[in-house]
Order: structure tokens, then sequence, then C-alpha cells
């Protein structure tokens, strides 16, 4: 704990600097992988005291930038009561997971044992970070701007869209919707 806790203060105070730099999705996604497989590495490390601190302190360091990555998706891509709602869904599926993983989780720790659940547990948190990443959203953004090319903005300028857009509507909603659904199984 006092690994995860470290780690998780040097993300947080580095966060305000890094955040704004590195590409959200791909932060969210990293975060979550790195969180994950530093839960599937703790069972093979349990004899070593140094270990299992540096291994706590990369995935408490990850999760800040995670999170940040997430709140900077927010109030860059809503306004008004669009992010005020996606800060509440953020909350309501942060605390739920948190609450249903620590109502579950003594008995499924009783039952399989704490190695096997950290692996089972950080396995499934670095799939949804692997499925959840950013190199899987160009291949529908593609699909969905040559549908949407001739109805949302002139030809003549390709790279500019209208705020209003069918087209960067559905991406906002893809994208936090697929935040949402990656951070319930994060927490």
């Amino acid at each position: 704990m006092t690994g995860y806790g470290a780690g998780s203060l040097g993300g947080a105070l580095l966060a305000p600097v890094l955040v704004p730099r590195l590409p959200p999705l791909a932060t969210m996604a990293t975060g979550w992988i790195l969180l994950g497989a530093t839960f599937a590495a703790l069972p093979a490390v349990t004899s070593s005291l140094p270990l299992i601190a540096v291994l706590a302190a990369v995935g408490g360091f990850a999760m800040p930038l995670g999170i940040g990555a997430l709140n900077r998706l927010i109030t860059t891509r809503t306004e008004g009561p669009e992010r005020r709602a996606a800060f509440a869904a953020e909350s309501l599926v942060h605390d739920g997971a948190v609450s249903i993983g620590l109502l579950a989780g003594g008995a499924v720790i009783g039952l399989a044992g704490a190695g096997p659940t950290l692996v089972v547990a950080g396995a499934a948190q670095v799939a949804v970070g692997l499925l959840a990443g950013p190199w899987l959203l160009p291949l529908v953004t593609a699909r969905v701007r040559l549908r949407t090319r001739s109805l949302d903005r002139p030809a003549c300028f390709p790279d500019r869209q209208a705020s209003g857009s069918r087209f960067v509507v559905a991406r906002r909603r893809y994208q936090w919707a697929l935040s949402f659904q990656v951070r319930a199984w994060v927490s």
C-alpha cells in the first residue's frame, strides 16, 4: 500500500504537467494496462518486499495520469449539462465499481486465494485496456468520416468539422461511453 500511495502521489504531482502533453485515450489505456500488469505480476514477487513496493508504485503512478486523461476528455469534449452529466456518470461508475469490488472482493479472495485473484483481475484489466486502446478508434472514425463527409462539411474543407455535426457528436458519445465502460472494469 505504501508503494502504491507513493507512486500515486508522484503521478498526481506530475499529472498537471504530463496529461496535457499526452494523447488522452492512449494515456488512459496505458494506465490501465500498467496497473493490470502490476496486479498480475504481484504474486510472482511476494518474497521480495522491495519488488512489491516498486510494482505497486508503478501501478499507483499510472492511475492519476489515466484519471487526469479521462477528466481532460470530459472537459475538452463536453460543455454545460453534458459535462455535468459526464462527471456525474464517471463518479457513479467509479464509486459503484469500488463498492462492488469491496463487497465481493473478500469472498472472491477467500474462495480463490489472493494470488489467483490478482492474476485474473490484472489480466482482465490488461485485456480491457488493450480492447479500449486508441489504436482501435481510427478504424471506427474513418468509417464514420467517410459516411458523413458530404453531410457534415463541404469537400473543400476536409479537415474542418462543424461543431454540431453528427460526426463530432457521434465520436464524442462513442469516446465518452468507451471511457466509462473501461473505467467500470478498472475500478
